[in-house]
């Protein structure tokens, strides 16, 4: 599989809200800081949704949750 970087661009909106999660914390967070962790997060919650809804295998989750950080595979391991 070849992966291709791809890019994404945010209008004033979202723009706004990065900034106000920014603000969030003690130390400096970046926009893609912030992209990635969102992604886990709807990764965590497809592969938990995917599971329960019978279409993917016990292989198939494992090696999903074995891509998400530690904190996230604690949640779908529950």
């Amino acid at each position: 599989m070849t992966l291709k970087p791809i890019s994404i661009t945010l209008d004033q909106i979202y723009s706004n809200k990065i900034r106000v999660i920014q603000e969030a914390f003690s130390e400096h967070i970046t926009c893609k800081m912030i992209v990635e962790e969102l992604f886990y997060g709807g990764y965590a919650t497809a592969l938990k949704t995917l599971q329960s809804a019978g279409f993917i295998s016990d292989s198939v989750l494992g090696q999903g949750i074995r891509k998400l950080p530690d904190y996230l595979r604690s949640s779908i391991d529950s």
